[in-house]
């Protein structure tokens, strides 16, 4: 009998606050561990282990994946010199843009080279370590995935990977285990009026900007604008700008709270000038949201028709859309269910499947009927 095919996860993510990235990995190997306990056939013949560190917290309850707990220090240091020295035999599995550089048997997921498409948005070291890790771990690693088709063109003309990388969408299905906890409104007083919300960090390819100054276009509105995110100084190299007294801004929030500010906005808007998948608006949309995004290929590609989108450098034109909505009851209604519609087909098993088939056909010799 063939031996499994052994999978070990980089959980490092697991040792900080969620971003983006790390509700991909979360996300992802919860799905994976219920396609194993499922006995889901693209699953036969692999054995799954999750590697942390022994300071991380807050671990996901699996059923099927293993989870193995290993040196005390965390963070890169854990990633490039702790990590190569426990895989053994292993495939190394790198959800999150970093993998150990010395590695070759290992697969890691790509999300997006920001960095180098809007490097204002980062800090020179955070670049400078981008730059040399990310083209180096396309070029070597012998399983690369991304998560949008817009990633994998940007891949492909940066990085010139041996071979192109393997979509593995995103999902959204969260949003709907999450109990909204509605004491939100309370603390920002957004029980009153209708407010637009938008979600992330200040950094400049947020854009966010582009939002106050749409507002600054509108006479008196009888809105609010809500930002909820935080900004992570060791990351992002650029200092908050003071915002007008029309824009309220929530901080971080947890995810019962943003589930609310979602299921209470009038719309959501993403003004963002680069993304490599854009999760928050299809969270947006799993909660009913109408959404408003930017005119960019990646969010057209992520968004499938179900939003409006807006020039990204026209804040007269955000203006005038956002008006247009919140004064439109019928428009809202049919953003709503388009928004319900799409965010049905982005689902994190869809996601852990199309993984497993890339895992595959890069490392294992079987195949599935």
């Amino acid at each position: 009998m063939t031996p499994p095919t052994s999978f070990l996860i980089n959980g490092r993510f697991l040792t900080r606050r969620a971003t983006g990235v790390d509700r991909f990995a979360r996300e992802l190997v919860q799905a994976l561990d219920e396609l194993i306990r499922a006995g889901d056939p693209l699953t036969a013949g692999t054995a799954w282990t999750l590697v942390v560190p022994t300071t991380a917290s807050d671990l996901p309850a699996l059923h099927s994946i293993a989870i193995e707990r290993s040196g005390e220090a965390g963070g890169i240091g854990w990633e490039q010199l702790h990590l190569p020295r426990v895989v053994g035999d292993r495939v190394l599995v790198n959800l999150c843009n970093v993998a150990p550089l010395r590695l070759r048997k290992q697969a890691v997921v790509v999300h997006d080279i920001a960095p180098v498409r809007v490097p204002q948005s980062y800090s020179r070291g955070f670049r400078a370590w981008y730059r040399l890790a990310i083209p180096w771990l396309c070029r070597r690693s012998q399983g690369l995935f991304t998560v949008s088709s817009f990633s994998a063109s940007e891949i492909l003309e940066h990085c010139r990977p041996p071979r192109p990388p393997v979509v593995v969408t995103e999902g959204c299905e969260h949003m709907t285990r999450i109990e909204a906890d509605q004491r939100i409104h309370t603390r920002l007083g957004t029980s009153t009026r209708p407010y637009v919300l938008a979600v992330g960090s200040l950094a400049p390819h947020k854009n966010f900007d582009l939002l106050v100054e749409a507002m600054r276009r509108l006479d008196q509105p009888n809105f609010d604008v809500v930002i909820a995110g935080s900004i992570d100084p060791r990351v992002f190299g650029t200092d908050a700008s003071t915002l007008p007294a029309v824009v309220k801004r929530a901080g971080f929030v947890d995810d019962g709270e943003l589930k609310a500010l979602y299921q209470g906005a009038a719309c959501f808007v993403f003004p963002s000038l680069y993304e490599g998948f854009g999760l928050p608006p299809v969270e947006a949309m799993a909660c009913g949201c109408p959404v408003l995004a930017s005119d960019i290929a990646v969010l057209r590609e992520t968004c499938g028709g179900a939003a409006l989108h807006f020039d990204p450098h026209d804040p007269a034109a955000l203006a005038r859309l956002i008006e247009r909505v919140l004064g439109d009851a019928t428009l809202q209604a049919e953003l709503r269910r388009r928004s319900l519609e799409r965010a049905a087909e982005l689902r994190w098993d869809v996601a852990a499947r199309a993984l497993l088939e890339g895992l595959r056909q890069r490392f294992m010799s079987a195949t599935i009927d």
